[in-house]
Protein backbone atom coordinates (compact mmCIF):
# COMPACT_ATOMS: atom_id res chain seq x y z
CA UNK A 1 0.00 0.00 0.00
CA UNK A 2 2.84 2.20 0.60
CA UNK A 3 4.46 1.64 -2.92
CA UNK A 4 0.96 2.05 -4.47
CA UNK A 5 0.52 5.14 -2.66
CA UNK A 6 3.94 7.29 -3.28
CA UNK A 7 3.31 5.75 -7.31
CA UNK A 8 0.41 7.95 -7.01
CA UNK A 9 1.32 10.69 -5.43
CA UNK A 10 4.49 10.89 -7.87
CA UNK A 11 2.17 10.14 -10.96
CA UNK A 12 -0.04 12.79 -10.03
CA UNK A 13 2.50 15.70 -9.64
CA UNK A 14 4.25 14.47 -12.85
CA UNK A 15 1.48 14.52 -14.85
CA UNK A 16 0.30 18.07 -14.32
CA UNK A 17 4.07 19.15 -14.27
CA UNK A 18 4.03 17.44 -17.95
CA UNK A 19 0.73 19.63 -18.58
CA UNK A 20 1.49 23.06 -17.45
CA UNK A 21 5.37 23.12 -17.27
CA UNK A 22 5.22 24.62 -13.55
CA UNK A 23 8.56 23.85 -11.98
CA UNK A 24 8.24 26.44 -8.69
CA UNK A 25 4.74 24.75 -8.14
CA UNK A 26 6.31 20.60 -8.90
CA UNK A 27 8.94 21.50 -6.42
CA UNK A 28 6.71 23.06 -4.17
CA UNK A 29 4.32 20.49 -3.84
CA UNK A 30 7.20 17.28 -4.28
CA UNK A 31 8.83 18.91 -0.93
CA UNK A 32 5.70 19.02 1.12
CA UNK A 33 4.48 15.90 -0.16
CA UNK A 34 7.29 14.09 -0.82
CA UNK A 35 10.95 15.21 0.81
CA UNK A 36 9.13 15.64 3.99
CA UNK A 37 7.80 12.38 4.25
CA UNK A 38 10.76 10.49 2.28
CA UNK A 39 11.23 8.28 5.68
CA UNK A 40 7.63 7.27 5.65
CA UNK A 41 8.04 6.60 2.14
CA UNK A 42 11.17 4.89 2.22
CA UNK A 43 11.63 3.01 5.48
CA UNK A 44 14.22 0.94 4.82
CA UNK A 45 16.60 3.75 4.31
CA UNK A 46 17.95 6.18 6.54
CA UNK A 47 18.32 9.75 6.74
CA UNK A 48 19.08 11.45 5.12
CA UNK A 49 19.10 9.29 2.53
CA UNK A 50 15.93 8.66 2.15
CA UNK A 51 15.73 12.38 1.98
CA UNK A 52 18.64 12.79 -0.88
CA UNK A 53 16.89 9.67 -2.45
CA UNK A 54 13.58 11.38 -3.00
CA UNK A 55 14.94 14.85 -4.28
CA UNK A 56 16.98 12.83 -6.62
CA UNK A 57 13.65 11.09 -7.77
CA UNK A 58 12.17 14.54 -8.18
CA UNK A 59 15.07 15.39 -10.19
CA UNK A 60 15.09 12.76 -12.00
CA UNK A 61 11.14 13.35 -13.13
CA UNK A 62 11.53 17.24 -13.65
CA UNK A 63 14.41 16.48 -16.14
CA UNK A 64 12.36 13.96 -17.77
CA UNK A 65 8.98 15.91 -17.90
CA UNK A 66 11.20 19.00 -20.34
CA UNK A 67 12.60 16.43 -23.01
CA UNK A 68 11.01 16.72 -25.87
CA UNK A 69 7.85 14.64 -26.30
CA UNK A 70 8.81 11.12 -28.07
CA UNK A 71 5.81 9.82 -30.27
CA UNK A 72 3.70 7.94 -30.76
CA UNK A 73 3.42 9.89 -34.16
CA UNK A 74 0.63 9.73 -36.24
CA UNK A 75 1.11 10.33 -39.60
CA UNK A 76 0.49 13.80 -40.69
CA UNK A 77 -2.44 14.16 -43.29
CA UNK A 78 -1.86 15.16 -46.88
CA UNK A 79 -3.26 18.72 -47.65
CA UNK A 80 -6.20 18.15 -49.38
CA UNK A 81 -7.33 20.49 -52.32
CA UNK A 82 -9.89 21.72 -50.48
CA UNK A 83 -7.31 22.51 -47.73
CA UNK A 84 -5.03 23.79 -50.39
CA UNK A 85 -8.18 26.42 -51.61
CA UNK A 86 -8.11 27.86 -47.71
CA UNK A 87 -3.75 27.60 -47.88
CA UNK A 88 -3.88 30.16 -50.76
CA UNK A 89 -6.24 32.43 -49.37
CA UNK A 90 -4.19 32.73 -46.18
CA UNK A 91 -1.18 33.06 -48.19
CA UNK A 92 -2.41 36.06 -49.69
CA UNK A 93 -3.85 37.62 -46.61
CA UNK A 94 -0.37 37.64 -45.15
CA UNK A 95 1.12 38.95 -47.51
CA UNK A 96 -1.37 41.63 -48.14
CA UNK A 97 -1.35 42.60 -44.37
CA UNK A 98 2.38 42.28 -44.82
CA UNK A 99 2.28 45.09 -47.58
CA UNK A 100 -0.83 47.58 -45.89
CA UNK A 101 1.57 47.67 -42.64
CA UNK A 102 4.49 48.93 -44.80
CA UNK A 103 2.39 51.45 -46.75
CA UNK A 104 0.91 52.81 -43.65
CA UNK A 105 4.21 53.62 -41.91
CA UNK A 106 5.20 57.58 -41.85
CA UNK A 107 8.33 56.82 -43.16
CA UNK A 108 6.68 54.68 -46.25
CA UNK A 109 8.21 57.09 -48.76
CA UNK A 110 11.87 56.24 -47.85
CA UNK A 111 13.91 54.10 -50.04
CA UNK A 112 13.88 51.25 -47.66
CA UNK A 113 10.29 51.31 -47.40
CA UNK A 114 10.00 51.71 -51.12
CA UNK A 115 12.13 48.69 -52.39
CA UNK A 116 10.18 46.42 -49.05
CA UNK A 117 6.63 47.40 -50.88
CA UNK A 118 8.22 46.89 -54.59
CA UNK A 119 9.37 43.57 -53.36
CA UNK A 120 6.55 41.94 -51.41
CA UNK A 121 4.49 43.27 -54.53
CA UNK A 122 6.15 40.71 -56.60
CA UNK A 123 4.97 38.23 -53.92
CA UNK A 124 1.35 38.68 -55.51
CA UNK A 125 0.20 38.10 -58.76
CA UNK A 126 -3.62 38.29 -60.70
CA UNK A 127 -3.38 34.98 -62.36
CA UNK A 128 -5.34 33.11 -60.06
CA UNK A 129 -5.56 29.75 -62.03
CA UNK A 130 -5.24 27.06 -59.75
CA UNK A 131 -6.59 28.64 -56.94
CA UNK A 132 -10.36 27.91 -56.99
CA UNK A 133 -11.57 29.31 -53.02
CA UNK A 134 -9.80 32.62 -54.64
CA UNK A 135 -11.20 32.49 -58.03
CA UNK A 136 -14.78 31.73 -57.20
CA UNK A 137 -15.51 34.35 -54.35
CA UNK A 138 -12.68 37.07 -55.19
CA UNK A 139 -14.25 39.66 -57.24
CA UNK A 140 -11.35 41.42 -57.11
CA UNK A 141 -11.30 41.55 -53.74
CA UNK A 142 -9.24 38.67 -52.52
CA UNK A 143 -4.51 38.78 -52.80
CA UNK A 144 -3.35 36.19 -54.61
CA UNK A 145 0.55 35.20 -54.20
CA UNK A 146 3.00 33.39 -56.91
CA UNK A 147 2.99 29.67 -56.91
CA UNK A 148 6.69 30.08 -56.02
CA UNK A 149 5.16 31.97 -52.64
CA UNK A 150 2.36 29.65 -52.36
CA UNK A 151 5.68 26.78 -51.94
CA UNK A 152 7.04 28.43 -48.75
CA UNK A 153 3.30 28.36 -47.00
CA UNK A 154 2.60 24.60 -48.10
CA UNK A 155 5.99 23.99 -46.47
CA UNK A 156 4.86 25.68 -42.99
CA UNK A 157 1.50 23.72 -43.39
CA UNK A 158 3.21 20.77 -43.68
CA UNK A 159 5.99 21.41 -40.62
CA UNK A 160 2.75 22.50 -38.20
CA UNK A 161 1.12 18.99 -39.15
CA UNK A 162 4.32 17.22 -38.77
CA UNK A 163 4.86 18.90 -35.01
CA UNK A 164 1.52 18.11 -34.35
CA UNK A 165 1.10 15.00 -35.11
CA UNK A 166 2.46 13.56 -31.23
CA UNK A 167 -0.65 12.21 -29.72
CA UNK A 168 1.06 13.95 -26.57
CA UNK A 169 1.57 17.20 -27.30
CA UNK A 170 1.84 19.94 -25.05
CA UNK A 171 3.35 22.63 -26.72
CA UNK A 172 3.58 23.97 -30.10
CA UNK A 173 7.19 25.64 -30.47
CA UNK A 174 7.27 28.12 -33.26
CA UNK A 175 10.27 30.02 -32.78
CA UNK A 176 12.03 26.64 -33.42
CA UNK A 177 9.18 25.53 -36.22
CA UNK A 178 10.00 29.23 -37.94
CA UNK A 179 13.84 28.55 -37.08
CA UNK A 180 13.62 24.87 -39.36
CA UNK A 181 11.74 26.68 -41.95
CA UNK A 182 13.91 30.11 -42.48
CA UNK A 183 17.68 26.96 -42.48
CA UNK A 184 15.66 24.32 -44.70
CA UNK A 185 17.56 24.26 -47.97
CA UNK A 186 14.22 24.35 -50.57
CA UNK A 187 12.53 27.20 -48.84
CA UNK A 188 15.61 28.75 -48.78
CA UNK A 189 15.99 28.24 -52.41
CA UNK A 190 12.69 29.26 -53.61
CA UNK A 191 12.73 32.45 -51.58
CA UNK A 192 15.85 33.48 -52.95
CA UNK A 193 14.39 32.50 -56.61
CA UNK A 194 11.39 35.47 -55.77
CA UNK A 195 13.86 37.76 -54.70
CA UNK A 196 16.60 37.25 -57.48
CA UNK A 197 13.28 37.46 -59.92
CA UNK A 198 12.25 40.27 -58.38
CA UNK A 199 15.50 42.38 -59.24
CA UNK A 200 15.06 44.30 -55.67
CA UNK A 201 17.79 44.93 -54.25
CA UNK A 202 17.56 44.94 -50.94
CA UNK A 203 19.27 45.10 -47.38
CA UNK A 204 19.87 40.90 -46.49
CA UNK A 205 18.23 41.60 -42.87
CA UNK A 206 15.20 42.97 -44.56
CA UNK A 207 15.00 40.06 -46.92
CA UNK A 208 15.39 37.39 -44.12
CA UNK A 209 13.11 38.92 -41.86
CA UNK A 210 10.08 38.91 -44.17
CA UNK A 211 11.15 34.98 -44.41
CA UNK A 212 10.45 34.95 -40.97
CA UNK A 213 6.99 37.03 -41.16
CA UNK A 214 5.82 35.03 -43.89
CA UNK A 215 7.14 31.49 -42.72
Amino acid sequence: MQRKHILENVQAMFIELAHTGNAEHFYSEYYGRIILKSKEFFPSLEQPLCSLFAKRLGDKLFASARKPVQGPFEKPSPITAREMGGLQYLSGYVVHKLLKKVKNQKNYLTKECQLVIQLLSTFLTKDVSGQALIEATSRGGLTAVTRNMQQIFIAAEEKFREETSIYSIRKIDINKMTECLMTDPEIVSVYNNIIKESETHIDQEITDNLLEKNA
